[in-house]
């Protein structure tokens, strides 16, 4: 085989090292979505538009609702359920690179959480039963983790204008 030489062995090497980039782009622009139910009356509904977004839903118990949501680019949403008449609801839109994570245990839980920004996430956390929690993100790079241990607490965290920022609640009654 002849020595590759000048343009012609440059543009070669561009157009193969192109080639294996642009694969390797699109192996890793694909969405994932897991779902996982056990139990009985369990609803589960996502939607994803842009790129690299992974989503992960796991019910545990009878009649738990989740749905996601998602849009942008490289967002992701975990929420997991055990027990019964859960809900839980996330959405992200047009942000980029940002989480929602929610955990429920025990029986009438709802969770909320809405992001629309970019590198922002949202923890929220119920464990007992009867807790209700709605978190929101409006903006850049800001995080929200609530926790609730107990039964009957509220929470509803915001976090506004500015960039940067941190919330954290913790609420706890046995």
């Amino acid at each position: 085989m002849k020595k590759l030489k000048g343009i012609g062995g440059l543009l070669a090497i561009m157009l193969l090292l192109s080639s294996l980039f642009g694969f390797a782009l699109a192996e890793e622009s694909g969405n994932e979505v897991f779902i996982y139910q056990y139990g009985d009356e369990n609803q589960a509904r996502l939607d994803q538009v842009g790129d690299g977004h992974y989503s992960f839903i796991y019910q545990e118990g009878n009649n738990n609702r989740a749905t996601a949501g998602l849009s942008g680019n490289d967002n992701s949403t975990s929420q997991t359920q055990y027990g019964g008449g859960n809900e839980a609801e996330a959405l992200i839109q047009t942000g980029i690179g940002s989480s929602i994570i929610q955990l429920q245990t025990g029986y009438y839980n709802y969770a909320s959480a809405i992001i629309n920004g970019d590198n922002s996430s949202i923890g929220q956390y119920q464990i007992g039963s009867n807790n209700r929690s709605i978190a929101e993100i409006a903006g850049n790079n800001k995080t929200i983790q609530h926790f609730q241990i107990g039964n009957g607490l509220e929470g509803s965290p915001t976090l506004g204008t500015g960039s940067g920022r941190f919330l954290l609640l913790v609420q706890i009654g046995l």
